[in-house]
């Protein structure tokens, strides 16, 4: 389980029209809890829930148009190996 700092840049965008754009990057917070599984050896089953919080200024021209948030949640799994 744990918390922390989510930095993201966006590369591109499709949000992007004409003079509209959203900012380049955006900073927030993560949240997530796992747990890894000792399968034989050195070898163990990760499974982990993502919780993060993502936004961005839309502008056009210079001028704010609004905020965009993306919030989301991520759940991963894999085999990994301790050495």
């Amino acid at each position: 389980m744990g918390a922390g700092i989510n930095y993201t840049k966006f590369t591109t965008s499709d949000i992007a029209h004409g003079t509209v754009t959203p900012d380049s990057s955006s900073w927030g917070g993560a949240l997530q809890v796992g747990v890894d599984v000792p399968l034989s050896g050195n070898m163990y089953f990760n499974f982990d829930v993502k919780k993060v919080y993502i936004g961005t200024n839309i502008n056009s021209g210079g001028s704010s148009l609004g905020s965009l948030r993306v919030d989301p949640l991520l759940v991963g799994v894999g085999i990994g190996w301790r050495f």
